[in-house]
């Protein structure tokens, strides 16, 4: 699957691993931005290359620290660019990401838990306010209650100077993709390293984009399309969305 024309003038390398596709595009293009986020209200968020490298080195930082290197976490966050910081951070220590939604008091929170648990999750990750706003309504879900809970906004920048790469195989387990779950208890798909890579070199040579477009979507970074469509296409292409 050769996507050379689809990339010039640039020329990553060959890569089984997206951690090596944010380095590539932080090099050549560090103040580029990767990623725009509006609320559709008049609030907007942008984020380089380069500002997301260091988000995502600090918070595997804090992970590493941890010693979750090839354990689950679990990832809720409302519509922003938390999500996606902390998703990189997940790659950049090989830790799996285990998108999910934040838990809310008109929502099945008991679903929520239950993909925690299927997933054996030793971490959520999530922003201060959700944190804080979710502390009243996990009564009912202990083992939810019982993670740690890192706010990921909390995490300093300048912790990235600290980041040693862990080593990611290719073959490695990346992502728990949960299903809906809406006629049943939600299933976990495991899409290793080179999953993720095939998948989104799949979706450039079919959709034949242009280095000088831009991608828009409104899903949510928890469903599968609006994580690989919104969140691991534009990185690897280098195109923000």
């Amino acid at each position: 699957m050769n996507l050379d024309r689809f990339f010039a003038p640039y020329t990553p390398p060959p890569t089984t691993n997206i951690v090596d596709v944010l380095d590539y595009w932080t090099a050549e293009r560090p103040e580029q931005v990767a990623f725009y986020f509006s609320d559709g209200e008049g609030s907007s968020q942008q984020i380089t290359y380069a500002q997301l490298q260091q988000a995502s080195r600090a918070i595997a930082v804090a992970l590493l620290e941890r010693g979750l290197t090839g354990k689950q976490a679990l990832l809720m966050f409302p519509p922003g660019l938390d999500f996606v910081k902390a998703f990189y951070g997940c790659m950049c220590a090989g830790v799996v990401a285990v998108p999910a939604f934040t838990p809310r008091r008109n929502r099945n929170v008991k679903r929520l838990q239950s993909i925690s648990d299927d997933a054996e999750s030793r971490i959520a990750l999530t922003v201060a306010d959700v944190r804080d706003r979710s502390v009243g309504i996990l009564d009912d879900t202990p083992s939810l209650k019982e993670l740690e809970w890192l706010a990921v906004d909390e995490i300093p920048g300048s912790g990235a100077k600290q980041w040693v790469p862990p080593g990611i195989e290719s073959d490695q387990l990346a992502l728990l993709q949960y299903t809906s779950g809406s006629t049943g208890t939600p299933k976990g798909v495991m899409l290793s390293h080179r999953n993720i890579m095939y998948n989104v070199m799949a979706i450039v040579y079919s959709f034949e984009p242009s280095q000088t477009g831009m991608g828009i979507t409104w899903l949510p970074t928890y469903h599968d399309m609006g994580l690989v469509g919104g969140v691991l296409k534009p990185l690897y292409y280098g195109r923000p969305n």
